[in-house]
């Protein structure tokens, strides 16, 4: 078992115990509260439709009865959601990992990355001890620069990992209140927006493990390339190398969250650009406001000169304004006889 393996087994057992004990704690605070309001919800469709207050038929009642006893029976019991529930979103995860050939956890993939980098460092190092007066650290150096670029590599795919775990962990334990949100239409929103960012969540770990199946190949062929080369007068430089490679893999790793947030229609956590684009934004924004300020202040103090300057025509436009709001609309109902005098003066001029 690998490091990485080692500690993604840690957390899996610390968050399990997490979402098994605050799960239940929160089913326990609302259930009396789920069953208050669907107690009161099902006398009062009832009462509707035998009283005829509504056109629904009672097949279509108790149809709809029916998905709501589904939903707070998995909702209002602890184990059966998380068998449901928790049990299907990991297993999503753990078939897309096996498909994918780098193990089913982020764990297993960064132990499989990391095989290289320590087979590399372990060579270096060994035959830098084999000097009779000292070590040839030309070689140290080299195998401390390859253990360098694979920690950079683990470290952004566990933290990222971890934050995703984290993440879902909380998700499961407060899941049976949103879930009890997708009973009624005014409430479905924020069942979504849960499953979403559940969603959001898996996917990161999915796309973790992608991306680390392609780039192990990437720094494999990098360190298989040094590992033939290391015997020649710039091991250093080809450690510096592989050292850059990793480097630039880490920056494609911390990508994968908002990937897996847009695959799932969620909000990615620590978006670069989130926050270079929301300052932007906000300074479009007030751009636009001031430029729609200014053109209505700019109109209006034409208008005002206009009128300042041109009194007859202003007078002449609000006559010809009131004159034709006195005027019935087309196809409205005649009026009275006394005023056809009035509308005909004002039709003639």
């Amino acid at each position: 078992m690998g490091v990485a393996t080692w500690l993604e087994n840690s957390v899996n057992a610390a968050m399990a115990t997490y979402v098994v004990t605050y799960s239940d704690a929160v089913i326990a605070v609302f259930t009396p509260v789920v069953l208050t309001v669907l107690g009161i919800y099902v006398f009062w469709t009832g009462y509707q439709v035998m009283s005829g207050l509504v056109e629904d038929s009672l097949g279509a009642v108790f149809r709809r009865w029916l998905r709501y006893a589904i939903i707070s029976g998995i909702a209002l019991n602890g184990p059966v959601y998380r068998s449901i529930v928790q049990d299907g979103l990991e297993g999503i995860q753990g078939a897309f990992g096996t498909a994918l050939g780098a193990g089913p956890t982020v764990g297993s993939a960064v132990d499989g990355m990391l095989d290289p980098f320590i087979a590399m460092a372990n060579t270096l190092w060994s035959t830098a001890m084999t000097g009779l007066l000292w070590p040839a650290f030309n070689l140290l150096f080299a195998g401390f620069f390859y253990s360098v670029a694979g920690s950079l590599m683990a470290i952004v795919s566990l933290c990222l990992a971890l934050i995703a775990k984290i993440i879902l962990s909380v998700l499961f334990a407060i899941g049976p209140v949103f879930l009890f949100c997708a009973l009624f239409p005014t409430t479905q929103r924020y069942a979504e927006n849960w499953l979403m960012t559940a969603f959001g969540a898996v996917f990161t770990n999915v796309m973790l493990v992608a991306s680390i199946t392609v780039l192990t190949s990437i720094t494999r062929v990098a360190c298989q390339h040094a590992l033939t080369n290391y015997g020649g007068p710039n091991p250093v430089s080809d450690s510096i190398g592989v050292l850059l490679v990793s480097a630039s893999c880490a920056y494609i790793l911390m990508h994968a969250q908002s990937v897996a947030s847009g695959l799932a229609g969620g909000l990615a956590i620590g978006n670069l650009g989130n926050e270079v684009g929301r300052p932007m934004a906000g300074g479009m924004g007030k751009a636009l406001w001031g430029s729609t300020v200014l053109g209505a202040d700019m109109a209006r103090s034409l208008a005002a000169s206009w009128s300042r300057f041109f009194p007859t025509a202003n007078h002449m436009s609000q006559g010809a304004k009131h004159a034709m709001t006195a005027l019935p609309a087309p196809g409205s109902t005649p009026p009275p006889m006394y005023q056809r005098g009035l509308i005909e003066r004002l039709r003639n001029g």
